[in-house]
């Protein structure tokens, strides 16, 4: 299960950073809509995306989830699986409703795909307590 506080982030309609790895080894970024369910992220973009191309199943991705530079989350995790079609679509609606109060309403030309996110760890910044705590995807603290 996500840390409560990556929930609430996603949930807020808070925006991600998105690190991909390149095939040439290189880092990418790209500021993202994200979605979650209890235990997975989730991106939607186009087929034809580069960034796209760095997400196949399998493939190592972070996330940077904030509201400030004091209240954030980091997921790093990996890419298991890919929904593509009405479900892309419909999905893309949702994420707008909450980024944009709104639905999408733009012509959408290529195919969508969400890309589904598997947490690895998680590391939620602590405020109060200004470090940040390293939090295994079960949500509990590592030693």
């Amino acid at each position: 299960m996500l840390h409560p506080k990556t929930l609430r982030l996603v949930r807020a309609g808070s925006y991600a950073a998105l690190a991909t790895v390149t095939p040439e080894g290189a880092l990418s970024c790209h500021m993202m809509w994200v979605g979650c369910d209890d235990d997975f992220l989730y991106v939607n973009t186009e087929v034809e995306r580069y960034k796209f191309g760095n997400m196949q199943v399998g493939d190592p991705v972070a996330l940077m989830i904030f509201e400030s530079s004091r209240s954030w989350v980091e997921v790093r995790g990996t890419v298991v699986g890919h929904i593509y079609g009405d479900a892309a679509l419909a999905q893309l609606d949702e994420l707008s409703m909450i980024y944009n109060h709104r639905p999408y309403g733009k012509r959408i030309d290529s195919p969508r795909v969400i890309c589904r996110i598997r947490p690895d760890r998680e590391f939620v910044y602590l405020p109060s307590t200004s470090r940040a705590s390293d939090e295994s995807a079960t949500g509990s603290a590592a030693s």
